[in-house]
């Protein structure tokens, strides 16, 4: 197929640039042009999105996303003060889609830039373009490192600092956030039942997948532990498909009475990923005053 850059949708823009020799050539996934009209593609089919900085990992997120209708295979150009963390500098991006990745910079900046070479195009034989993007930082926001529940009763949950409040999905949910690895957890309150404080992890499951959420639960913990405080309670851990995005958790939680309510803390990370074990950690800080 032959891409032309045409200024308009009109027979004459098009024989302009045919003309012009501004065409670029696909063919089975490789893209073969000139070096400034590789560019104008590359630049307005590749762009970074909610760049957000990390204070507590001393990284930055960035979401890649790709505009064409062409997979890109790219090369992260690493420099000495700039470099992916958990994966390797080839990044892979199907057509209209995005990719997260993480960054870790020498320092915080108000602004990213990333230089890629592009290795499924071609200037020349053997000659792959370089592509720069650059983005703003958000602002940042400030730390949370503890919830501290005003209401009746009064509890306490402990979480990295960089974590980012969220919105709550159920009405009985008095806080909701998500940890700068993107694990989200809620803490919520609810009269007693009769469902007893063992059973209640059941009742969980019970209660989401009713709502179409999810499906395939199954608790796989439950057991009696005492929180900090002193106070009985159950850890458990109930694993589940998540529907929304087809992706398996293995929510991680606490549940424990008191003065006739119900207090649960409960987080979502990825099932087997390493997001399970702080999830495990925010979860059992759960303590009364």
């Amino acid at each position: 197929m032959t891409l032309v850059l045409a200024d308009e949708r009109s027979p004459e823009a098009l024989r302009s640039a045919l003309f012009e020799g501004r065409t670029v050539v696909w063919f089975k996934d490789l893209l073969i042009g000139e070096p400034p009209h590789l560019q104008a593609l590359l630049q307005a089919g590749l762009t970074l999105d909610d760049v957000r900085w990390h204070p507590s990992r001393d990284v930055v997120s960035v979401t890649l996303a790709n505009h064409t209708e062409s997979p890109m295979r790219l090369r992260h150009l690493t420099t000495a003060s700039q470099s992916f963390t958990g994966q390797a500098n080839l990044v892979d991006i199907d057509p209209h889609s995005r990719t997260q990745l993480t960054l870790r910079p020498a320092q915080a900046a108000d602004e990213v830039r990333l230089e890629f070479e592009v290795l499924n195009a071609l200037t020349a034989p053997n000659e792959h373009p370089r592509i720069a993007l650059q983005a703003d930082v958000a602002p940042r926001v400030q730390a949370l490192a503890e919830y501290r529940h005003e209401g009746d009763p009064g509890f306490r949950i402990a979480f990295p600092e960089g974590s980012q409040p969220v919105a709550p999905d159920a009405e009985d949910q008095v806080f909701s956030a998500s940890t700068p690895d993107g694990v989200t957890f809620r803490a919520s309150v609810a009269p007693e039942s009769d469902v007893t404080l063992e059973d209640t992890a059941a009742a969980w499951a019970s209660g989401a997948e009713a709502t179409g959420i999810g499906t395939d639960f199954e608790v796989t913990k439950n057991q009696a532990v005492t929180l900090a405080d002193g106070s009985p309670a159950f850890r458990a851990e109930i694993r589940w498909l998540y529907l929304p995005a087809g992706v398996r958790l293995a929510t991680q939680a606490v549940f424990a009475a008191h003065g006739g309510q119900v207090v649960s803390v409960a987080a979502h990370p990825l099932e087997d990923s390493a997001g399970v074990a702080s999830a495990a950690r925010i979860v059992e800080s759960l303590r009364f005053d």
